[in-house]
């Protein structure tokens, strides 16, 4: 589940790297289960998942005031920055005190049981 919750959101973050275009993400499930997600259609059943609006940019003062952890971190896991903060910026805008309708937290919007499990 760890890998799957990864790929995922390593997947999004991918394909919002663009700070300047606009894209709508789709999904489908496999017949072995495994979750496929991209932002061109190619397989029938795909369905949209997500509908990106508004510019993808990350205000400069945002960026900035979470700059050090973000590097310290990924340098300790090897990790792209750049990644990184695609991920913060498609999960929470850059909002360490965001929380989702369904509980998940903080700037990479983790789920408490994720991140209990995560030991962070």
């Amino acid at each position: 589940m760890k890998k799957f919750l990864l790929i995922f959101l390593l997947s999004l973050a991918l394909l919002s790297l663009d700070t300047t275009s606009r894209a709508d993400f789709y999904g489908y499930t496999d017949s072995e289960g495994v979750f496929h997600v991209t932002n061109v259609p190619t397989t029938p059943g795909m369905k949209l998942i997500m509908r990106e609006t508004g510019s993808r940019a990350v205000k400069s003062s945002k960026r900035t005031k979470f700059e050090n952890i973000i590097n310290r971190a990924s340098e300790r896991y090897g990790v792209d920055p750049t990644l990184v903060k695609a991920v913060i910026k498609t999960e929470s805008d850059f909002n360490a005190g965001a929380v989702s309708e369904d509980g998940a937290m903080g700037l990479m919007q983790l789920m408490p049981e994720t991140a209990k499990d995560l030991g962070v």
